[in-house]
Formats: structure tokens, sequence, C-alpha cells
């Protein structure tokens, strides 16, 4: 399954329904900017390690994500790999929802 895709497709769907099913970016680089961010705050609400204070922030393994973009906008738009996220060992349990709070997508 191609995961780019899938989500562009999703996205595209979305605005069917939707002025606004995400936050969008004129650029690459803005998005890479915001999604760097929240792929480490994410990873980190979720690990167990850094929720006991064992490891600091920069030592948390950021979130896998995606951006896409969305030909009917001509912006992009990020996606963030949850799955994966999930399914890490030091996972603790938390708002499954935290990343897409923010209006971005998850896979």
């Amino acid at each position: 399954m191609n995961i780019n895709t899938k989500l562009q497709e999703r996205i595209s769907r979305r605005l069917t329904e939707t002025k606004s099913p995400c936050k969008f970016y004129k650029t690459v680089k803005n998005a890479e900017k915001v999604a760097e961010d929240l792929a480490l705050k994410g990873a980190a609400y979720f690990d167990g390690c850094y929720q006991r204070q064992l490891v600091k922030l920069d030592d948390v393994k950021p979130m896998r994500y995606i951006i896409v973009y969305i030909e009917e906008v001509q912006k992009y738009a990020i996606g963030f790999d949850m799955t994966e996220l999930l399914s890490r060992p030091d996972i603790i349990g938390g708002y499954v929802g935290i990343v897409a709070q923010e209006k971005h997508y998850t896979f």
C-alpha cells in the first residue's frame, strides 16, 4: 500500500466535505519545520522513559511522518505514523488523538 497516495486521497476526499480538513503549508520547508517539532512532542507524550524523566526530550525518538502535496489546494500536508509509534516497546497510555487535535492526519 502506498501511504502517500492513500493520505492524498483521504485529504482530497475530505476537501469535498469541508474547506479545511487539516493544516496546509505553502512549502515543504514550512511543513518539515512543523512536522519535526510535532513528531518529537507527540512521541514524547507516549514515551514511558521520557514521562518517568529517565531521558531528556532530545533523547526521544521522533514519530515517523510524511509530507504530501495536495493538488486541489496546491499546498502540503503532514501525516504522522501512529501505528509505528504505538508499537514501540516503551509506550505508555494516553490520548490517541493528541496529534489529530492539532489538525494533522495520522495513519
